[in-house]
């Protein structure tokens, strides 16, 4: 995968991870999944993940604009380059890979917080804040909206950025054309201010004498 997909692959993992978990915990704390200590009772880590999540975001952003535009060619090349090349993100094929990183990522969340809360892990499959297949169903389900509802968002907001930008640097083109068209001097004035001293004065010679 190029850094463009990793970056939206690991924006999705963890906006999925920090966004399933609650929920699944929020059941399983309410009883739905049958008696049983299927989690830590905190949900410290879902914060911490959201911003993590929002940077990647940022940077998929950042990269997708500049994909886009092409800032490795020239100015005039930013205006040929068609906004479609966003939509080469294929979704469908990133869906195992994010998936396995949505796991990895709930790991390491559940893991730091039960550590930094409570002092010392909880072990067994209390990370999963559920019945193990029911958890992993879950965030394979939300693995699927998040990926495919981010993709759509940030496509959207992309196509936003490219549009204005291009809209920026097409006003700056033109009121550049137009300064300099209203700051070069008129060759015609120029000419009838310096022809008289262009033209040689004609002088009759002195008499010649004749002895």
């Amino acid at each position: 995968m190029s850094r463009w997909q990793w970056t939206f692959a690991v924006a999705a993992a963890v906006i999925a991870a920090a966004t399933v978990d609650p929920i699944v915990e929020r059941l399983s704390n309410c009883g739905l999944f049958g008696a049983g200590q299927f989690t830590d009772h905190s949900n410290a880590d879902v914060l911490p993940a959201l911003c993590v999540g929002a940077v990647f975001s940022i940077a998929f952003l950042t990269l997708s604009v500049a994909r886009a535009l092409g800032f490795s060619a020239t100015v005039s090349h930013w205006f040929e380059r068609p906004a479609r090349e966003l939509d080469g993100l294929c979704v469908h094929s990133l869906l195992g890979r994010i998936y396995a990183l949505q796991i990895a990522v709930l790991f390491a969340m559940e893991t730091a917080e039960q550590r930094i809360v409570l002092g010392h892990y909880l072990g067994g499959t209390i990370w999963l804040g559920g019945p193990a297949f029911l958890s992993l169903a879950m965030h394979f389900a939300g693995c699927v909206i998040v990926s495919l509802l981010l993709s759509r968002v940030f496509a959207a907001l992309a196509r936003r950025v490219v549009a204005a930008v291009r809209a920026i640097v097409a006003s700056f083109v033109q009121l550049g054309v137009a300064h300099v068209r209203f700051a070069r001097p008129r060759v015609p004035e120029l000419a009838h201010v310096f022809a008289p001293l262009l033209v040689r004065p004609t002088v009759r010679p002195p008499p010649l004498l004749v002895s």
